[in-house]
């Protein structure tokens, strides 16, 4: 899937951020009712084996917004800390997963930390990996809108875009990533339910 509702300083500046951001919240939940009432929507077969990383990886720094979704008027100070507190887990499990997505180390172990069982077998079974034979990827842009619903937060979702190439012997790869994460907060705190992830290649 992208901040809180506009004060009266900013006014109608805002609007369409509100807009979106409404309509990003509003997927989520769908997706997570759906997921609750259907989990095998998500099964896939046997995970395959963890691909072997290139030698490098450049990356620039995310550019990474996060805000409060479907909240009216701003958020209380309690409000406001209890968001606060879950912004730094939610940002590092995005950077974690496209990390492993262009070519970091430890993709299986990741998903199984911070992946519900049949989200797992679905990012495993798709077709995420770098181009094989990758000397080296160079990542050219990485960024990240996320939304975080609920007070105390419970729901999260982001959205992602990615433009990286590759390195493989002679040619070079190039490819544009566009995913949204499906996120839920549990006992073992905050674990991705749901993926989608569309890859143009070039």
């Amino acid at each position: 899937m992208s901040t809180a509702a506009p004060s009266s300083r900013l006014g109608w500046r805002l609007l369409p951020a509100v807009v979106a951001g409404a309509a990003m919240v509003i997927a989520a939940s769908i997706v997570i009712d759906a997921l609750r009432s259907n989990p095998e929507l998500l099964v896939a077969p046997d995970p395959v084996a963890e691909p072997v990383a290139p030698a490098a990886i450049e990356a620039p720094a995310w550019d990474m917004r996060v805000f409060p979704a479907g909240t009216r008027g701003g958020l209380t100070k309690i409000q406001r800390r209890r968001f606060e507190a879950q912004r730094p887990e939610i940002t590092k499990i995005v950077r974690k997963v496209f990390g492993a997505i262009a070519g970091e180390r430890g993709l299986n172990a990741l998903v199984a930390r911070h992946f519900t069982k049949d989200a797992a077998r679905a990012l495993l079974r798709a077709k995420v990996a770098v181009p094989a034979g990758a000397d080296t990827v160079v990542i050219q842009r990485r960024k990240a809108s996320i939304g975080i619903q609920g007070t105390p937060p419970r729901t999260a979702a982001a959205r992602i875009t990615l433009r990286a190439k590759a390195e493989v012997g002679p040619r070079t790869v190039r490819w544009s990533d566009r995913a949204t994460l499906w996120l839920e907060r549990s006992k073992r705190g905050w674990q991705v339910i749901a993926f989608d992830l569309i890859r143009d290649r070039s």
